[in-house]
Formats: C-alpha cells, sequence, structure tokens
C-alpha cells in the first residue's frame, strides 16, 4: 500500500508551496490597499466634514411688537438685538435674562409669525460645513390652542469668532 506522499506526483509536490506563497502575497496586497482606502476616505471625510458650534440660549426675552421682520439670523451688535428683543425678568433664581457680551459674541435668532398655538423651537444642531456657512437645524412644536397670542423666538448665543452666512434649517 502506497502513502499519500508516494502518490504525490513531484508536480503536485512542487507547485504547492509556490501556490500557496502567491495566495499569501496577493492576501496582504489586498489588505494593504484596503487599509490605505479606508486612510484616504477617513482623511476626504475629515477634509469634508462640519463641525460643531459651542452655544448657549439667551433666557429671559421677548419678541417686540414692535420687531420689523427678521431677514438675518445673525445679529452682532447690542442695538440691532434690542430692535427685535425686550428683558423679560421674572422671579427666582434664574429669572434675569442672559446675559450677552456683544464685544466678544454674536445672537443667532429665529423668530415665528405671532400664533395662538403653544410653540417651541428647539435646537438640533449647529454646525459649520466645509464651506464656512453656520448651519443652525432646528425642530418646530406646536401644541394646543392657547386663548393669547404669543411670537416663538429661538436666540442662540455664540462667541463672535465663529464667522459665516447663517442657513436655517427647519425640520
Amino acid at each position: 500500500m502506497k502513502s499519500f506522499f508516494q502518490t504525490l506526483d513531484y508536480k503536485t509536490l512542487f507547485f504547492t508551496p509556490f501556490l500557496a506563497l502567491a495566495f499569501l502575497i496577493s492576501c496582504s496586497f489586498i489588505t494593504a490597499n484596503n487599509k490605505l482606502n479606508h486612510s484616504i476616505k477617513s482623511q476626504d471625510k475629515a477634509k469634508n466634514s462640519s463641525h460643531n458650534i459651542p452655544f448657549s440660549i439667551a433666557k429671559n426675552y421677548f419678541v417686540k411688537n414692535t420687531a420689523p421682520k427678521l431677514f438675518n439670523p445673525k445679529i452682532e451688535s447690542q442695538t440691532t438685538f434690542d430692535t427685535y428683543f425686550a428683558m423679560a425678568a421674572v422671579m427666582g433664581e434664574d429669572g434675569l435674562p442672559t446675559k450677552i457680551d456683544f464685544n466678544s459674541e454674536n445672537v443667532i435668532a429665529i423668530i415665528l409669525s405671532p400664533t395662538n398655538q403653544a410653540t417651541t423651537l428647539s435646537v438640533v444642531g449647529l454646525q459649520k460645513n466645509k464651506s464656512g456657512n453656520i448651519i443652525l437645524t432646528y425642530k418646530v412644536t406646536k401644541g394646543e390652542k392657547q386663548s393669547y397670542t404669543i411670537t416663538p423666538f429661538l436666540a442662540l448665543i455664540i462667541k463672535k469668532r465663529e464667522k459665516g452666512k447663517v442657513i436655517l434649517r427647519a425640520i
């Protein structure tokens, strides 16, 4: 009875290790190429991605009845801010309006039309995109009818160093 190695011919014995070696080398090249492609995609994604902009919400203000339509959501001075908003101090620990220093800060404001429906605006995201635009994504939630009229608004305080055109996106 012949053993396993005696049944193999010299061609099989000679070429099998070379085929295995060629297979291992091709797998190594595929793995290296995939890592390189992943690295390039990660770099491209970092270049093309946006970054979050820190903000705080201005509290205890209200929209003046005499406020004109807000065409530019970025407010860069106290004078302009005072055209649209007035202080609404209330009793309690957090009753004072949020301080805004227009020497180092700007406000991004959204003012909706007056309504008798309970309405809140909430921030989904504030980011600067690759084009340098500031994108404010927000959500409007409407509730029940009220016996009075409100002017829903949202005012965000950002650092002046955040330059760019403000684009509003309601979802």
